[in-house]
């Protein structure tokens, strides 16, 4: 199954405000992936006078260049104690598998990633932009996220 085009909004919504779009925009609770696949969007919980933010971490587990003597599990051993620090949950992380496929021990740092409670997502395989390639190809790039992905999750 393929995790494609999740919409992810970040917007500020005091009570009832998010409700009331929904119903004058008779809006859909699911949303349809390239592959037409639904995927049910989460509910929605109003807070009294209270601002929602997602944070996200982009291209997990590890990307750019890093000091020899700096790990990635110490980079991320960083990142987990920044997040916990501020309380921090749920974070969204997006993945590039390629790192994982370069270097097999990054796997851990995921898994990791899932068990402090964050999601994962698809970033494509090998981050190629879409504005130099086709559509084509960078939905193949998608689609080659997906195994490392698929088994993280599942497991």
């Amino acid at each position: 199954m393929l995790n494609l085009f999740y919409l992810f909004v970040v917007s500020a919504f005091t009570t009832g405000c998010l409700e009331h779009y929904q119903k004058e925009q008779n809006f859909d609770q699911t949303l349809q992936s390239a592959d037409s696949t639904s995927y049910p969007l989460p509910a929605v919980v109003p807070f009294e006078n209270t601002i929602r933010m997602a944070v996200t971490i982009d291209d997990l587990p590890v990307v750019g260049a890093r000091p020899e003597s700096v790990t990635p599990t110490m980079i991320a051993g960083s990142v987990f104690q920044a997040l916990s620090k501020h309380n921090l949950q749920g974070v969204m992380g997006f993945m590039n598998a390629i790192t994982v496929d370069r270097n097999p021990n990054t796997k851990e740092i995921l898994k990791q990633w899932l068990k402090e409670g964050h999601t994962l997502a698809n970033h494509t395989y090998s981050h190629v932009s879409a504005q130099d390639v086709s559509a084509e190809e960078f939905i193949d790039d998608i689609k080659k996220d997906e195994p490392i992905l698929q088994e993280l999750v599942s497991a």
